[in-house]
């Protein structure tokens, strides 16, 4: 928003025709060309007041639109605070009408939320654009206290002030709320699979939220706002060029269709690079590559004055990536354990199971152009056939808006879709497990709200709507693939050696896997509907207390099961029954001794023992032989796990609240301080993790409740080139909702290895705090540059958690879990900061220089969920920067952007046996152009 005064001042003297030095550009040329028409005015003096009148409509008409929702593009020039423009006739012409001065301060997005009392960091659209920054992971580090988890994006979690940690799209609704174009996203992996490009603006909203409409969230929200259609014309267009093999071209065009009535905005972007690791087995594969495409076309329709209506469709095509979590290189696993035997001393690791023993064995030196030191160690990806990760999305908005009677209807209806196919698999050259493995969603949600707000300016300002939100998960997977190796590889010490001995042993060890693939499928089903209501009552002039209250009906369900999809070679080798899955296996023991069968069973053991032996009947079969066949299932078995049919969990079914109070009072026109409360709830969880002989567990997690304490000031200083919002905070989380893992006994027993086994679900940690401070700063009081600064320390700990999954490190004993109480949560950074520094300066006569350098630091902090101590990532500090030069008027505009300047290596252990790179730096060429 550009805010301009015009006024006729007293006579003066002549002053140069050239621009102030703290002149807008964005507006240099409207202005200048405004001073030119009034410097040729010729008047008299009785015409005084009607040419003031017109030169107030023209200064107006020479700005650009600044209502809610209009039509702009990137701005290559920073916002001043203080601009002014000196105009008058020639001095030959003697006159009464003297100068016509003319002051622009474009306000700042974050002034614009003075009087919002609540933590809000907000990002202008136009500072994204000048790094190219459209990566949803890279926008949300320009605010502080925000981070998504390093890994794919269907999985990521957001996290605002240290918590919010979830697991990808399934039962958990994240903690951490995002809407894009007033829409709510049931998960926030829709949004961290595209770029956002023709951006307006970018914001987070702390603390629980709901009481405003969409959908409840119980951390905070994010909120990505694109430019709309307006009937201006407008069209914009990019091209980048960069390390790695990038490109990506963008385009955004739009305007009037029929004037005054329908308008359109067409948005376009194709983003490809190779990603920084090649796969030495396949080089048409590379790690962390991008392959992005994304269209959206928005109708706006405006009938009259009081209806508007606008139409979004968009639609990204499923793309191919290999993503952060598959970038990782191996480690030798250390030689003890942090845990103590009797004795005191650190218990022994039992290398032979650990993946470099295992992939020390005769079987895979069988492969001498791979060794487990030079390939497996080696700092490099060598992996046979490693499936990319597939995502894909579409969706469509009907916006309909109707002011009536002071008032103003809106109608917002939405349906919004999510594919994600995962490539996952392979860790060498061998045919151990097979991609693609491991992951598989197809998400799809609908919502509706209906939302009457009343017009502002009263004793009480207020909207109140109600909400339906429905999304389903029909097809959710989690599988295993196996493939020829994978026998020779899964076996126990034991089970190897005896099985590795001869011929037959080995034909049993290949078939006892090769093939088998395994599924655990979730059909999930969740409807809310909620009523909420927000008032402002401005009691005086500085006085206001804004209260809201939320009641939302939630409705869970979930039915999953656990399968064999494909038997394999070796279906012979199953056991009878996996709980109430039948499995048609023959029974025995531990030593391959037949136990109770029937005469089917016993005819299916006796072709065991034709297939591998030879022999005429099981019971031919010698004590070794029968052993290897115990070996075999056992193998089989232990991969097969405790199977279940179609089970239906327990429904989560509860009317939960939300509700805010925070009274503000405005001391002046440039200082504001609030107090505010928030209380947020989070559905419960109906899933079922793990079962028993009867089937599939149900394990019903509670409602996570949030209340949270904020009390901070907004402010503008130095003639209001100066913004800045603080506020210090507290948060108090009971039965926080976060993945978990549980000792699995029945696995433990069937792995046979040593260690104990997990399985993962949700479950609730019974409290935990996070308290701090934050910090917001815009300042444009130097020529040419606009500063901006969003920062916080925060403390985000565990207050009561006693049964945290042992990491690794902590193995070797029989005590699967440990007392977490006390420590910093998995992801949480004491510090971080972004501190963004934009110049741009005419020169010459139709041109502008412009320059961005941007920081962003974290302290260090954990990034395992179990809180490994060699999982803590160093403090580092990351510089982008773009310098250019281009047209003043947009029609041609080159930059080179570099990310990651001084090539920061912030890798680190994802575990004590796994490690993850960095991201080195990237130099890039950008060319763009405004019609």
């Amino acid at each position: 928003m550009v805010s301009i005064d015009v006024q006729a001042a007293s006579k003066k003297a002549a002053k140069p025709k050239t621009p102030s030095a703290k002149l807008s550009n964005e507006d240099d040329s409207e202005l200048t060309r405004l001073r030119e028409h009034l410097l040729a005015i010729e008047q008299k003096n009785e015409q005084l007041q009607k040419e003031n009148a017109l030169l107030k409509q023209g200064a107006t008409a020479a700005l650009p639109p600044t209502t809610e929702g209009a039509t702009t593009t990137a701005d290559s020039t920073p916002p001043t605070e203080t601009d002014t423009v000196v105009a008058k006739q020639d001095a030959d012409e003697p006159t009464e009408l003297g100068e016509v001065v003319l002051r622009a301060r474009r306000i700042s997005k974050l002034e614009k939320l003075k009087d919002t009392p609540k933590s809000v960091s907000i990002v202008a659209g136009e500072e994204l654009e000048k790094q190219n920054t459209v990566d949803f992971r890279e926008i949300i580090t320009r605010v502080g206290n925000v981070r998504q988890t390093y890994t794919n994006p269907q999985a990521g979690s957001l996290m605002i002030r240290g918590v919010g940690w979830a697991t990808g799209v399934g039962q958990l609704d994240p903690s951490v709320g995002m809407t894009v174009d007033g829409v709510s996203y049931g998960t926030t992996a829709i949004g961290a699979t595209v770029n956002f490009i023709d951006i307006d603006s970018f914001d987070v909203t702390r603390g629980p939220q709901g009481t405003q409409g969409g959908k409840n969230s119980s951390i905070g929200q994010i909120n990505v706002n694109t430019r709309a259609p307006g009937f201006t014309p407008d069209a914009s267009a990019s091209l980048t060029f960069g390390e790695r093999n990038t490109i990506r071209t963008q385009a955004a065009v739009g305007g009037p269709i029929w004037d005054g009535l329908l308008a359109w905005r067409g948005t376009f972007y194709r983003d490809q690079a190779e990603g920084q690791e090649v796969n030495v087995n396949d080089r048409n594969f590379s790690y962390t590559n991008t392959d992005r495409t994304y269209g959206r076309l928005q109708f706006l329709l405006t009938p009259s004055e009081d209806v508007t209506a606008k139409v979004s469709l968009e639609y990204t095509p499923v793309g191919h990536e290999t993503s952060n979590n598959y970038l990782n290189f191996f480690r030798a696993t250390p030689d003890f354990y942090d845990s103590v035997n009797a004795t005191g001393n650190p218990v022994a690791v039992n290398q032979a199971l650990e993946p470099t023993g295992r992939l020390g064995r005769r079987w895979f030196a069988q492969e001498k152009n791979y060794t487990v030191n030079g390939d497996f160690l080696g700092n490099k990806i060598n992996r046979l056939n490693q499936n990319t990760n597939n995502y894909g999305t579409k969706g469509g908005t009907f916006n309909l808006s109707w002011k009536a009677f002071n008032h103003t209807l809106t109608s917002i209806t939405a349906y919004k879709d999510f594919f994600f196919d995962s490539g996952g698999g392979p860790i060498s050259v061998f045919d151990i497990d097979r991609s693609p493995s491991t992951g598989h969603v197809e998400y799809q949600q609908f919502s509706q709200e209906l939302k009457l707000s009343s017009q502002t300016g009263g004793f009480v300002d207020y909207q109140t709507g109600l909400y339906l939100f429905k999304n389903e998960i029909p097809e959710r997977w989690t599988t295993a693939r196996y493939g020829s190796d994978a026998g020779a590889y899964y076996a126990n010490v034991n089970q190897y050696n005896r099985l590795d001995a001869n011929g037959n042993g080995r034909y049993l060890m290949l078939n006892s896997i090769d093939r088998l693939f395994t599924k655990t499928k979730d059909d999930i089903r969740n409807t809310s509907v909620a009523g909420y209501g927000n008032l402002d009552f401005h009691f005086t002039d500085a006085l206001t207390v804004n209260t809201g209250v939320r009641l939302t009906n939630e409705n869970r369900n979930t039915t999953s099961e656990r399968l064999i999809e494909d038997q394999g070679f070796g279906a012979e080798l199953n056991p009878a029954s996996s709980n109430n899955v039948a499995l048609g296996g023959f029974n025995s023991n531990a030593s391959g001794v037949l136990t109770t069968n029937s005469a089917e069973q016993l005819a299916l053991a006796n072709s065991v023992a034709q297939k591998y032996f030879n022999a005429a009947n099981y019971a031919a079969l010698t004590d070794a032989q029968k052993q290897q066949v115990a070996d075999a299932k056992a193998v089989r078995n232990a991969r097969i796990g405790g199977l279940f049919q179609a089970t239906e969990a327990e429904a989560y079914q509860k009317v939960l609240p939300t509700a805010t109070f925070s009274p503000s009072y405005k001391i002046n026109d440039n200082h504001t301080v609030y107090f505010t409360y928030q209380h947020g709830e989070k559905a419960g969880i109906s899933q079922i993790v793990g079962a028993t002989a009867n089937g599939g567990k149900s394990a019903l997690a509670k409602e996570e409740i949030t209340n949270s304490y904020e009390v901070g000031f907004k402010s503008s200083f130095l003639d209001k080139t100066l913004f800045v919002a603080a506020d210090v905070y507290l948060t108090d989380i009971d039965n926080y909702l976060q993945p978990m893992y549980f000792e699995d006994k029945a696995q433990t027993i069937l792995n046979n290895d040593g260690k104990i086994a997990y399985t993962s679900g949700l479950g609730n940690v019974p409290a935990v705090q996070s308290k701090g401070v934050e910090l917001d700063v815009t300042y444009s009081g130097i020529d040419y540059t606009t500063l901006r600064f969003a920062g916080a320390y925060n403390d985000a700990r565990y207050v009561d958690f006693k049964f945290l999954a042992n990491p690794l490190e902590l193995g070797g004993n029989s005590t699967p879990y440990y007392d977490a109480s006390g420590k910093t949560l998995p992801g949480t950074a004491k510090f971080s900061f972004n501190l963004n520094a934009d110049y741009v300066r005419p020169i010459f006569d139709k041109l502008n220089f412009h320059t961005n350098v941007n920081y962003r630091f974290t302290t260090s902090y954990n990034n395992d969920p179990s809180l490994s101590r060699y999982s803590v990532v160093d403090a580092f500090g990351i510089t982008d920067f773009a310098i250019g030069v281009g047209r003043r008027d947009k029609l041609f505009d080159a930059s080179v952007i570099v990310k990651n300047l001084f090539d920061t290596d912030y890798s680190f252990n994802s575990n004590w046996n796994t490690y993850v790179p960095s991201l080195p730096r990237w130099v890039g060429v950008m060319v763009s152009t405004k019609l």
